[in-house]
């Protein structure tokens, strides 16, 4: 894309080898009048050369835009703003005779023009515009089904301050306007009471509307828990991709796709917690391997920050493997037991459980994050290469 976006920029500012080569060609029957004129364009080869030189860098920069699907987003008008400023900031450098100016003009609306050409040549499926509110409309298969109200409201007083930044992006279907990114512009700009927004319109199918909704707002990450995996399922399930496919194209490790498909087995009442944020995503899942009773029970007790991690992966634990407890509770240990135990979580910095004597029994060692686990598989090791 930058080589054609490239060659399309650097053939707009051919007018200018034209307009060169085209006074090079008059005739002036006055000596003193060529001599004048020629020294003026020297001044103006100099203005061509630095208008080239700055556009090769503007090409560049243009190029590094954000790109979605083969296509640039971007509003055409920026672009022509762009060129004008290029034209205004070496005029001053061109020496003011009448037709040096007239030169400039001309070189000025050709260029104006063969922009607006090569934006609709290269880029024919994305245009900008402004919509009146009233034909646009949300994307039934929108994957952000919550949005804050409290957070709808500050938005609105900053669309009203500063109006909508970046543009909603929709399809023309029917008359109307199909949002696929940009609902939450869009109702901001309601309560707001724009009576229109400027949309970016593409031209997208049935499926690739789909598929770019639920993309863009993953790569947001403005979902909640429960939404993220929905999405991510969608993918998988209508469009075939694997986990490791879908962790590419969000930006995300591939246990953190896997995780968070887990939290759609959890029951439809500890699911709406999540959804409300009443139930952190993490203490949730430590609760998926419980019977439905339990499950909904212990969620409703560690709703709204009742609870810490280990409070409930304790009480899970006693769930899933009630004899452990027992044990725990009929068996005492000696104080060798317990002084190995202290040393042994001092030395794994982590929590360390014995259950038996000193006979036989378990040694457990729990760990919380993938900073723990590394610590003890790299204690593991030096234990491993002492022993060789």
């Amino acid at each position: 894309m930058s080589k054609r976006l490239g060659r399309g920029l650097s053939s707009l500012f051919a007018v200018y080898d034209d307009d060169k080569n085209n006074k090079k060609s008059k005739h002036f029957d006055d000596d003193n009048t060529q001599k004048n004129i020629n020294n003026n364009t020297s001044y103006s080869n100099d203005f061509d050369n630095k208008i080239d030189e700055e556009s090769q860098d503007f090409t560049i920069g243009y190029v590094g835009a954000d790109v979605d699907n083969g296509a640039m987003s971007y509003d055409s008008s920026d672009t022509l703003s762009t060129a004008n400023g290029l034209l205004e900031k070496y005029k001053p450098q061109v020496k003011t005779t009448e037709s040096i100016n007239d030169s400039y003009e001309t070189q000025k609306t050709n260029l104006e023009q063969k922009l607006k050409v090569a934006n609709e040549e290269m880029y024919p499926e994305t245009t900008t515009k402004q919509v009146s509110v009233s034909l646009l409309q949300p994307y039934t298969d929108q994957p952000r089904k919550n949005f804050d109200p409290d957070a709808l409201h500050e938005l609105a007083q900053s669309i009203k301050e500063h109006g909508i930044i970046q543009p909603i992006i929709a399809v023309e279907k029917d008359g109307k306007y199909v949002i696929i990114a940009g609902e939450r512009r869009f109702r901001a700009g309601k309560l707001a009471g724009l009576k229109t927004m400027p949309v970016i319109v593409k031209n997208y199918t049935d499926s690739e509307m789909r598929e770019v909704a639920l993309i863009e707002n993953l790569q947001r990450e403005d979902l909640n828990p429960i939404e993220t995996a929905t999405a991510i399922k969608q993918l998988i399930d209508i469009y075939g991709f694997t986990q490791d496919e879908v962790a590419d194209k969000i930006g995300k490790s591939r246990p953190s796709i896997t995780n968070t498909l887990r939290l759609l087995n959890l029951e439809p009442e500890v699911l709406t917690l999540v959804e409300k944020g009443r139930l952190q995503a993490g203490l949730a899942r430590a609760m998926i391997v419980l019977p439905r009773e339990d499950q909904i029970a212990l969620a409703k007790k560690a709703s709204d920050g009742k609870m810490t991690a280990r409070e409930v992966e304790k009480i899970v634990q006693e769930k899933i493997s009630p004899e452990l407890n027992k044990k725990k509770k009929t068996e005492s240990l000696s104080l060798e037991l317990i002084s190995m135990k202290e040393d042994m979580q001092q030395v794994f910095g982590t929590k360390v459980s014995i259950i038996g004597n000193n006979k036989k029994g378990r040694i457990y060692l729990d760990y919380y994050n993938q900073i723990d686990l590394d610590r003890i598989f790299d204690l593991v090791n030096i234990l491993k290469q002492q022993q060789n």
